[in-house]
């Protein structure tokens, strides 16, 4: 795997659960992360806004690995990155033999302390590319759920970015994403929380991903990206791999994803045609 990509997917020790609340003891950091991310726990109406993201485990004979993943379009789909299938001991991601029904999708309550909803899952449909630096970089799976999640698990909805859309983003203060997930760098990695006021670049070597500045850390991997639209939240990348720099890497929501989700998902820039009103947080 190359270098600059490092995947943001969390090692479970062996001795941890599926379902283990408990601390996962030592988190190994990549060069130049630090101990601590500038995340925040979630307001009471943000968690109702945001409590379709869960986080998603898998165990294997390594132990296991925690990705964040995403309940979209309808209470059974789920979101995340291809990679939640990823082998630390490989180094690489596991392929055809992989074996879902060793895995759950999670939902926590607000504090992280408790499971309220678990169910395994099949994937349906993924992309995987492991260079970010590739032009037709894909780091993306769809699931579908056994058990349908409960309705206070709001599905959140797709945009897709243009590059119009992302060359005024660099400028304008209005355009500042934020991302909500999973980080193994808080000091209690069970509680969601917000990276807020993120900046977003366009990537100059690749169509198919965006640079951003907000702050992840291992597990965190999967985390959508967001942007608020009349007041909604609109996913319009996904968090894929600690990046160079002050930036990361976000495969953006686009044509092969939407394909696969079998929706119609507007681009932003319709979006600011038709006068919606965008926001920041």
């Amino acid at each position: 795997m190359p270098s600059k990509y490092r995947v943001l997917a969390l090692s479970i020790p062996s001795a941890i659960s599926i379902l283990s609340t408990q601390a996962l003891g030592k988190i190994v950091l990549e060069p130049g992360e630090q101990q601590q991310d500038m995340r925040y726990n979630l307001e009471p109406d943000e968690e109702t806004q945001f409590r379709g993201i869960g986080s998603i485990q898998c165990k294997n004979d390594e132990g296991g690995v925690e990705s964040t993943g995403f309940i979209a379009m309808n209470n059974r789909m789920v979101v995340t990155v291809a990679h939640y299938r990823f082998s630390f001991k490989e180094k690489h991601v596991i392929e055809a033999t992989f074996n879902s029904s060793d895995c759950l999708f999670l939902l926590r309550n607000p504090t992280g302390s408790q499971v309220f909803f678990a169910s395994p899952f099949e994937e349906i449909a993924s992309g995987w590319k492991d260079s970010a630096s590739q032009p037709d970089h894909r780091d993306w799976a769809l699931l579908r759920l056994k058990e349908a999640a409960p309705i206070t698990a709001v599905p959140l909805d797709f945009a897709q970015p243009t590059p119009s859309w992302l060359r005024s983003s660099e400028i304008s203060n209005l355009y500042r994403s934020y991302t909500v997930g999973y980080s193994g760098s808080n000091q209690n990695p069970y509680q969601k929380t917000i990276a807020i006021d993120c900046k977003i670049k366009n990537a100059k070597t690749s169509k198919s991903i965006i640079r951003h500045a907000c702050d992840t850390g291992p597990g965190s991997s999967g985390s959508p990206i967001l942007i608020d639209i009349d007041g909604r939240p609109f996913v319009f990348a996904i968090n894929t791999a600690d990046g160079t720099g002050n930036f990361n890497i976000g495969l953006k929501i686009g044509p092969e994803l939407v394909a696969a989700s079998g929706s119609k998902v507007p681009s932003i820039s319709q979006m600011i045609s038709s006068k919606k009103v965008f926001g920041g947080r």
